[in-house]
């Protein structure tokens, strides 16, 4: 009876989360929730723990991404294959986590009363405006606007880095010096 009072004092976007936290609160998917945690934590360490060799020394992505960076070009190269090497590697692996983690949450939203993950999805991450006709008119707008100047971005880039065409792997350089890096401590 109190909700137009709550809604004046706190703001509308606290009974959404609210509404939402009840909503995908059920005794029904504790463990799930629990299975969904240990999952998501595996497909972390399998990806942090996955190292490759690159020039003769082990390397994790982490320690991938300095050489993909580098102002030599082949240097990027070998990494970003050293990477795709390394992900290669590990894919069986979290090819079976993710799919353990789709077959659980489609589960999951089912037991809640949802058609599928998709609204469930929504709710979890507070997105409580999106709807299907949304998403169809932003990815329209990414097609007509954000592509078409990400080209232009990626051609003044090619022609900074004077080359003739310009590769995945000279994508994470922004021209010939290398990339801007902070000066200074914390």
């Amino acid at each position: 009876p109190y909700r137009a009072d709550m809604e004046k004092e706190f703001g509308k976007i606290l009974l959404q989360n609210m509404e939402a936290k009840k909503l995908l609160s059920s005794e029904a998917v504790v463990d799930d929730m629990a299975k969904e945690s240990d999952l998501a934590g595996l497909y972390s360490k399998t990806v942090a723990a996955a190292t490759v060799d690159f020039r003769g020394e082990p390397c994790t992505t982490y320690g991938l991404l300095k050489h993909m960076k580098s102002t030599d070009r082949a240097e990027r190269k070998e990494a970003f294959e050293a990477w795709a090497s390394l992900f290669e590697g590990i894919s069986p692996k979290i090819d079976e986590i993710y799919s353990e983690l789709v077959s659980l949450r489609s589960g999951m939203a089912k037991k809640l009363g949802f058609d599928s993950f998709t609204p469930m999805g929504y709710l979890k991450r507070r997105r409580y405006d999106y709807k299907p006709k949304d998403l169809e008119v932003f990815r329209k707008q990414v097609r007509e606007v954000i592509v078409p100047a990400c080209a232009k971005l990626f051609e003044r880039r090619r022609q900074a880095l004077g080359i003739d065409k310009l590769h995945y792997y000279d994508e994470s350089i922004s021209g010939p010096e290398g990339n801007a890096a902070p000066i200074g401590d914390r």
